[in-house]
């Protein structure tokens, strides 16, 4: 497994599990099949919006043939917390950017993922409990979107989307977004 020159290449066995924390935007390469996990840390473990654990499963940038989605970034957790931050994290293939849109409006801010610069990625503030309808104009484009929130001591990520593909027939190429949080392959 690699990771684009962030931590050394390491061989992982069928059903090892590593914890890793990384600090910058990184990508996780394998050569065979691999399932990675961002967990958002808490605030007393430096969430960096005061927020609580968030666990999503992230995918493999072989999987970006998503065209359009319409999300939304709920604001009312049952705990009675309230959020009070919400993001769009999207990677899309560099040649594709200027093909991104959010609600008819052109994506930018765009920035290359570091170790696998023909993906970019893109961190976007939405507001809450609006629907987003995020597309790639040009029909063989693809992404791949999370949507976060965050408050106090609580937070939520989820893929907002995903066209699968078999994984076995391929390898796997994950690019991670985390900012100050661990990431867990198996």
């Amino acid at each position: 497994i690699d990771f684009g020159g962030v931590e050394p290449a390491i061989t992982h066995n069928a059903g090892e599990v590593r914890e890793y924390n990384f600090n910058q935007n990184t990508s996780i390469t394998g050569d065979k099949p691999i399932m990675v996990a961002e967990f958002l840390p808490s605030t007393t473990n430096g969430c960096y919006n005061n927020c609580d654990p968030s666990f999503v499963l992230l995918n493999s940038n072989d999987q970006m043939y998503l065209k359009d989605i319409v999300f939304t970034a709920p604001s009312s957790p049952l705990t009675g917390n309230s959020f009070n931050r919400f993001s769009l994290e999207l990677v899309t293939r560099t040649a594709d950017i200027a093909h991104m849109e959010l609600d008819g409006v052109a994506v930018t801010g765009f920035q290359p993922v570091p170790g696998k610069t023909m993906y970019s990625y893109a961190y976007l503030e939405v507001d809450e409990d609006q629907s987003l309808r995020l597309e790639a104009k040009d029909p063989s484009c693809g992404f791949l979107a999370y949507i976060k929130g965050f408050g106090s001591a609580v937070s939520y990520a989820y893929s907002a989307g995903i066209t699968y593909l078999d994984p076995t027939q391929q390898d796997l190429d994950i690019s991670n977004l985390t900012k100050g949080g661990n990431v867990t392959y198996c």
